[in-house]
């Protein structure tokens, strides 16, 4: 038995809240439909693109302990200008 679910993906670390995921069936035509719950009947040969969440986070940006986002800085997974516009943590970044 397959088990559908609702919610939406976890993030890894900070920041904005996650996407929900999505499916594109027949991406770049005019047939084109992003469809997450309905049915969509596709054919052999038909296109469907997966959209996955990918990152996001755990709560308000601005919450955000502002050390470990300068850690996220240094390791190169956040720019200055995120850790600034975004997280509100400015200095030596």
């Amino acid at each position: 038995m397959i088990k559908k679910t609702r919610s939406r993906p976890w993030a890894l670390a900070g920041g904005q809240e996650p996407e929900p995921n999505q499916v594109v069936v027949f991406p770049g035509t005019e047939r084109e439909a992003r469809v997450s719950t309905k049915r969509t009947r596709v054919e052999v040969g038909d296109r469907v693109t997966l959209l996955t969440a990918g990152g996001g986070g755990h709560g308000a940006p601005g919450e955000r302990d502002p050390d470990a986002v300068r850690e996220d800085v240094a390791e190169g997974f956040v720019s200055a200008e995120a850790a600034r516009d975004v997280y509100g943590v400015t200095g030596d970044v």
